[in-house]
């Protein structure tokens, strides 16, 4: 049987879903943009999390936040619309662009929690209504946490225009896993895919390369991933990662989340699967961009498997 209950982080609140053994469990800062900062399968705490509140504040690796209204990065912060000209502030100094968004940090209300005996969930949402200049577009967003049994996790993200024209959309998920002591001693394998090229900006290039380093499941090692990746197939599509703690499943709708982004941090005790609605630079490049028309509505998933 699942419960739901909120507690103290900080001057945070922690709203929780768990069932009664604690083998499944999430917890999640809706005032904080409704980041995961727990989450147990089977009774196996995956993700790398900011620990304390003054973590979560900071939060300098951006880590398991909601990305929107774009992912990755945009080129010098900027970009142009129906005619007229954007600019959001340039937040990673060293390639000069403006990275992930606002929605990593923004307040968002419960909209419904259901708890059963084998399953319980959680639906958050905000409404922007357009007050920043850089992006003076007003929208509705919802995330919808699920958790499945011991063993399954489910993200939904539904993004519903609200301007009177239609306006671009780019959305992503920044979650990193961490089941080892060390990055190297975890095995991957991927789907197939083409890795993006990039220049030294860290921004597309417009060629695609098959890669196929992952095709077999293999330790990561001293290999260094910081890299976007095409998705070959549409339907579900499913990454694979293990160590001695356990085996998972992630996947993604890949029809909705055609892209996505793996990330070895320096520290190198976690690895990001970053699930992206659109290429890197999407506001330029249009590759994946999601052009909601007034009123439309668009949903997407994602989520992870103990196996």
């Amino acid at each position: 049987m699942f419960s739901y209950k909120t507690e103290a982080f900080g001057d945070f609140e922690k709203h929780i879903l768990s069932n009664r053994t604690g083998q499944a469990l999430l917890a999640c800062t809706p005032s904080h943009g409704s980041i995961l900062v727990e989450l147990s399968l089977n009774g196996i705490q995956l993700l790398d999390a900011p620990l304390t509140p003054e973590e979560l504040r900071i939060n300098r690796w951006y880590k398991n936040t909601l990305l929107y209204p774009f992912p990755n990065r945009l080129k010098d912060g900027h970009f142009h619309w129906a005619g007229k000209d954007y600019h959001f502030p340039i937040n990673e100094p060293s390639t000069d662009t403006a990275l992930h968004g606002f929605g990593a940090t923004r307040k968002m209300q419960l909209l419904d929690q259901k708890t059963t005996k084998e399953t319980a969930s959680i639906t958050l949402g905000s409404q922007y209504i357009g007050d920043n200049e850089a992006f003076p577009f007003p929208f509705d967003f919802q995330v919808k946490y699920e958790l499945i049994a011991n063993n399954s996790f489910l993200c939904t993200f539904r993004v519903t225009n609200k301007a009177s024209q239609p306006i671009p959309m780019g959305l992503g998920w920044h979650p990193y896993f961490q089941i080892s002591d060390s990055v190297e001693s975890i095995e991957l394998q991927l789907p197939k895919c083409s890795m993006v090229g990039i220049d030294q900006r860290m921004l597309p290039t417009g060629k695609l390369y098959e890669y196929k380093d992952f095709a077999k499941a293999k330790k990561i090692g001293a290999t260094v991933l910081d890299n976007c990746f095409k998705l070959h197939e549409s339907g579900e599509q499913s990454i694979f990662f293990s160590s001695k703690k356990g085996k998972f499943r992630y996947f993604q709708d890949a029809n909705k989340f055609p892209y996505v982004q793996l990330f070895t941090p320096p520290y190198r005790t976690s690895i990001a699967i970053e699930p992206m609605s659109c290429n890197i630079d999407a506001f330029h490049n249009t590759d994946g961009l999601i052009v909601l028309e007034e009123s439309g509505s668009w949903q997407g998933s994602f989520g992870l498997e103990a196996l």
